[in-house]
């Protein structure tokens, strides 16, 4: 367990905000593809890790009751943020460089927000967790007996990631390359796409959370 004077998750979302957004202005200046390559794996990690800190804040400092309807509130930012995202990216089609600027400047300003708002207190008053190859293999390795609803879960959520990520990333040269449409012209039909996936995802997202409450 993470223990500092910024709490147990804050440095981890501190931390891989900031590294998201040096990434992010990196990428826009570099040139070589490997190079993109690899920044962007750093930037992949960073952007897990503020992720996955920032879900455990629920388990946290949530109340039992009250998990289901802010997993809802989650589950509906996740479908939506990246759509929101797509319509934004879109506008910079012409100077991929400044987009990338405006992303980074955006992610820093929602880590800003998000620790004023989580306002996480420090806990080195914590018993210090002992760390050992039990608790690695225990807290590291996957559920063998009772799992059935963690691996529906999981392969669930992995191949509707999977299928979004296909989709967002192949749209731009799907409307370029097989369409012959222009930056303006692929702009504009990727904000409408974009635009029918926010409200259909955001209408699945607020139906499963219903049912889920049920």
């Amino acid at each position: 367990v993470t223990r500092s004077k910024m709490g147990k998750r804050k440095p981890y979302i501190v931390i891989g905000t900031i590294v998201t957004a040096i990434s992010l202005v990196a990428i826009a200046n570099v040139q070589s593809i490997m190079l993109i390559i690899g920044i962007w794996v750093i930037t992949a990690a960073a952007e897990n890790a503020v992720a996955a800190a920032i879900y455990a804040q629920i388990s946290d400092r949530i109340a039992p009751r009250w998990r289901g309807t802010i997993s809802t509130f989650y589950g509906v930012g996740g479908t939506i943020v990246p759509q929101l995202f797509a319509i934004l990216a879109a506008q910079f089609l012409g100077d991929v460089r400044v987009g990338l600027y405006v992303m980074a400047a955006i992610a820093m300003v929602l880590m800003i927000v998000h620790i004023l708002l989580a306002q996480e207190q420090s806990n080195l008053d914590e018993p210090k967790a002992t760390m050992n190859k039990g608790g690695m293999i225990k807290h590291f390795s996957l559920p063998t007996k009772g799992a059935r609803d963690y691996y529906l879960a999981l392969f669930g959520k992995f191949f509707m990631v999977l299928g979004h990520t296909i989709i967002t990333t192949y749209l731009l040269y799907i409307f370029t390359d097989y369409m012959s449409m222009d930056d303006h012209a692929a702009s504009a039909a990727i904000s409408v796409f974009s635009s029918i996936m926010l409200v259909i995802g955001l209408v699945f997202a607020l139906v499963s959370g219903i049912l889920a409450d049920k």
